[in-house]
């Protein structure tokens, strides 16, 4: 009750070997497997630390970013500043030409000449049988 003799241990012996070439393949693809898998990790590695260079850049962008808002800030303000003084310098040197002084005297004489006839009016109003025999605004 051997088994069968020659054929059973030639039959082992082909099966070893079929095993012994399936051991060799899981082995080369554990082999692939574990080369592939430090490529991997070498890759996100490197992932990883440009993943930081970019954080720290984007970080630094973000600081020149403010950086730059609060110089244009500053220059809106400058500039609104300036605009104002422009104008008082302007009106300030309107009020200083002849035409403003000119016109200054128009206005004044035509108020005072508003008024005069608004006087003259109500004394003739108070007073109809009255007469007033200068002309101001004769020249």
């Amino acid at each position: 009750m051997s088994g069968g003799g020659p054929e059973a241990v030639a039959k082992a012996e082909g099966r070893a070997s079929e095993l012994e070439q399936e051991l060799e393949k899981i082995k080369r693809e554990r082999d692939e497997a574990l080369h592939r898998l430090e490529a991997s990790e070498k890759e996100l590695n490197e992932v990883r630390s440009n993943l930081s260079e970019i954080q720290r850049l984007l970080k630094e962008a973000r600081v020149r970013a403010r950086k730059m808002d609060d110089e244009l800030l500053q220059y809106i303000k400058a500039l609104e500043n300036a605009r104002t003084e422009l104008c008082r310098r302007s009106v300030d040197r309107y009020k200083e030409s002849a035409d403003f002084k000119v016109g200054l005297k128009r206005m004044g004489r035509v108020t005072y000449e508003y008024g005069y006839r608004v006087a003259l009016a109500r004394f003739h109003a108070l007073h109809p049988d009255s007469e007033v025999e200068e002309d101001p605004f004769t020249i």
